[in-house]
């Protein structure tokens, strides 16, 4: 089977919004620690909140996108990098946006074990997050078949 490498362009704007605060929370910290009296808490409460963000929620996006190959699924989930091996997938479901919490379709994956978990880098339009979740039947069926 040929390796799939999923990063979604709708995600693109928010990592520059965020990387835009990181900066931001760089130079307030710094400045912070290096004169203190200049700096007020609110400044400093800024910079911890971007390096906060860089370490939790940048770092592990642009570093993992979602890949298939012939082992399973490699994605970010849960705050950790995840195989999830083809044995373990019973099914891939595209799920419609619900509100501003998730506002773009998603190819949601259905687990053996009854767990779901919506895949990073497929969010955008029902027709985009359908196509990733064909391909991603595809190649479960490549796979088992």
């Amino acid at each position: 089977m040929e390796r799939l490498e999923y990063r979604s362009p709708a995600r693109l704007g928010g990592l520059v919004s965020v990387w835009s605060m990181i900066v931001i929370g760089v130079f307030v910290v710094v400045v912070g620690a290096l004169m203190p009296r200049h700096a007020g808490p609110f400044l400093i409460v800024l910079g911890v909140v971007g390096l906060v963000l860089l370490v939790g929620y940048v770092l592990p996006l642009i570093a993992t996108p979602l890949v298939v190959t012939d082992a399973g699924l490699h994605c970010f989930l849960v705050w950790r990098r995840t195989l999830i091996p083809w044995s373990a997938v019973r099914s891939f479901e595209v799920r419609d946006p619900r509100g501003r919490d998730q506002p773009l379709s998603v190819v949601v994956v259905h687990l053996t074990n009854g767990k779901q978990y919506p895949l990073p880098f497929t969010g955008g339009t029902a027709e985009h997050a359908g196509g990733i979740a064909e391909q991603l039947r595809e190649a479960q069926r490549q796979r088992s078949g």
